[in-house]
């Protein structure tokens, strides 16, 4: 089953105020809604599924969190990473799961990357920012044209549970 629509919420505080929503278009549609947040500073998806869902989830609605962020499924492929990146090899000092701010990683290691434009892409120029003018983008790029799922899972377990669910939902 092809994914139909993909909607970003540009953060978890607008997600959550509409998961609600997503649940009533997964049972008027009779189709699989799959939600995709992020862990933060949560303990546990558990926990965080506790506090923001006041309801129990239909079967259809699918929620995966990734633990702590998104970018430590991106950083799950080092091989994809460091051919991105132009490096000879991408080294992490913990699991990507484990990673407190994946998304801090990336771009400390972007600050080594030999391509200026990617460089100022994502290494922020303003100490207030977190990440460079490009950062969306670029790792759109990323994802499309270099990162390997079925790679990164072998080291990310919350996205080896993501893909395990999403095959469920295939089926």
């Amino acid at each position: 089953m092809p994914l139909e629509r993909i909607i970003s919420k540009g953060g978890g505080g607008t997600l959550w105020a509409q998961v609600a929503r997503y649940q009533q278009v997964a049972i008027n549609l009779q189709r699989p809604v799959f939600v995709l947040a992020d862990l933060e500073r949560e303990r546990c998806a558990p926990s965080l599924l506790k506090k923001r869902l006041h309801f129990k989830p239909d079967d259809r609605l699918v929620i995966r969190i990734a633990v702590r962020m998104l970018e430590s499924w991106l950083l799950a492929d080092t091989t994809g990473l460091a051919s991105f990146l132009e490096l000879k090899a991408v080294a992490l000092d913990a699991a990507p799961d484990e990673l407190d701010n994946p998304k801090r990683t990336i771009v400390e290691l972007s600050r080594r990357c030999p391509n200026r434009d990617m460089r100022n892409a994502l290494v922020p120029s303003s100490p207030r920012a977190l990440v460079g003018p490009g950062y969306l983008d670029a790792m759109s790029n990323f994802v499309r044209r270099f990162w390997s799922p079925k790679r990164a899972a072998t080291t990310s377990a919350s996205l080896s549970r993501a893909i395990a669910a999403l095959q469920r939902l295939h089926r």
